[in-house]
């Protein structure tokens, strides 16, 4: 059996990459945000109100999809990082 083999570098960069996008996503979401904070300012009544209920929702759930983005980017950058340090603490 040969053990695990990973490219510690580009398990490194991928996780980075991964965190950049949830940044990118997390600036989407505030940009929705903001909408619809002037949205209450200019559209009144029920179908305002429903509308931007339904839609905070949404908002709050691309935060959750945001933070399991993110966590997955620093999960593949500790991982490599612990198994690289494994590796050449264990090189003979």
């Amino acid at each position: 059996m040969n053990g695990l083999n990973i490219n510690y570098e580009q398990t490194i960069l991928l996780g980075k990459e991964i965190m950049f996008k949830a940044e990118e996503f997390d600036d989407v979401i505030k940009k929705i945000e903001e909408v619809l904070e002037n949205l209450k300012l200019v559209w009144q009544g029920n179908d305002a109100t429903k509308f931007i209920e339904e839609l905070t929702n949404d908002t709050m759930d691309m935060k959750s999809y945001y933070n399991v983005i993110n966590d997955i980017g620093i999960l593949l950058q500790s991982t490599a990082q612990m198994y690289q340090n494994v590796s050449n603490n264990n090189m003979f």
